[in-house]
């Protein structure tokens, strides 16, 4: 059989593919390598075609952690923004031409870090490095984690792990790993000395340079004890993200994470102004099923006023004199604006300088509309 060359099963416009600003980043790197079996392929050459841009679309990830946050805080768990100390790597044991891997977020194209990693990360904390003070029952701990080995009946941790991920665009940095002693390594049958004579491999890897990562924990039931077990296991990963690290490299230093005070307080305060607004959606909505005809012509109207600095009924006055309403419409309206004064304090039938008091004169004229609709 002759030799052939086998196609790459691909579109043909995939031969013509580049990295643009809105295009997924792990698509990129993982997908359109096509250097498996190049000996002479610059793998940092191909690191740095994701180091030369932000990864990841910020408002998509906004967005995304937008409805995060507004699920745990409903399902009664804690939110936390943690900002990177030093290079975080995540996935560096998975396959790729370069020798090692990254992991990549399908949709959002960016670095995170797997629910299952973070549950892992906490664990090893407080059964292997935490003070003995802070050591639990193993009880406590398979309660919480879920028990390690098989049992008869199976059971499930009292918290749930979310995957970390990022809040804005990440960007990224290509690291150098350079082992002294690959031979003494490799060879495990007939290992060589581990000598001085050997030559150190460069052996490049992708980073995170710096991130903010949205990380979260739910409690499995909506039970009395249920906030007590959250808050215990928060402190624990902000300890864990302080001292050992997260993801790969953790040894030399890799992974560690601090608080992100600033951004923690502004999603707690986005959040709550959402809901503070759609709760006066809600309201407001009520309101208006609830309103006369004419009242719900004037809600209407103030709504779609674009300058919103002006008093409503001040507003409502103006549209009066205008001709807006008459007859029985006029009348009601006059009511209308009887009530909205009174609550914000503008009724002033008497006054002591009646000429200059514009509260006082806007008073008489509604009084006066009352009157003509008796």
């Amino acid at each position: 059989m002759k030799n052939s060359t086998i196609k790459l099963p691909l579109y043909k416009e995939a031969n013509d593919a580049r990295l643009t600003a809105d295009s997924n980043a792990g698509l990129w790197y993982d997908k359109f390598c096509n250097r498996w079996e190049n000996a002479k392929f610059q793998k940092e050459e191909w690191i740095k075609t994701v180091t030369n841009r932000h990864c990841g679309d910020s408002d998509e990830l906004k967005w995304q952690g937008d409805r995060r946050w507004k699920m745990v805080a409903k399902l009664g768990g804690h939110n936390l923004c943690l900002k990177t100390d030093s290079p975080f790597v995540t996935g560096l044991g998975r396959k790729h031409p370069v020798e090692n891997g990254f992991l990549w977020h399908h949709t959002l194209g960016v670095p995170y870090l797997p629910g299952s990693s973070v549950k892992g990360m906490v664990r090893a904390w407080i059964e292997q490095w935490a003070d003995e003070k802070d050591q639990e029952e193993k009880e406590e701990i398979d309660r919480i984690f879920g028990p390690k080995q098989p049992i008869k009946q199976p059971q499930v941790g009292a918290v749930v792990f979310l995957d970390a991920i990022p809040l804005s665009s990440v960007p990224l940095k290509a690291d150098i790993m350079t082992p002294h002693y690959g031979e003494y390594y490799q060879n495990k049958e007939k290992p060589k000395a581990p000598g001085d004579w050997i030559s150190p491999v460069p052996i490049p890897f992708l980073a995170v340079k710096e991130a903010t990562f949205h990380f979260a924990i739910v409690p499995r039931q909506q039970i009395p004890e249920a906030d007590k077990e959250s808050n215990k296991v928060c402190r624990w990963l902000k300890d864990a993200l302080e001292w050992i690290g997260a993801g790969a490299k953790t040894a030399v230093g890799y992974g560690r994470m601090r608080c992100d005070n600033a951004k923690q307080d502004q999603c707690e305060k986005e959040w709550r102004d959402q809901k503070q607004a759609k709760q006066k959606a809600r309201e407001d909505a009520e309101k208006l099923a609830k309103a006369s005809p004419i009242e719900r012509e004037i809600i209407e109207f103030l709504d779609e006023q674009k300058d919103k600095s002006t008093e409503d009924y001040i507003v409502v006055i103006s549209e009066v004199e205008k001709g807006r309403w008459e007859g029985k419409d006029k009348m009601e309206v006059a009511k209308w604006l009887e009530r909205k004064m009174k609550e914000k304090g503008k009724w002033k039938p008497t006054s002591n300088k009646p000429n200059k008091d514009k509260a006082h004169k806007r008073t008489i004229l509604v009084l006066k509309w009352l009157l003509q609709g008796e």
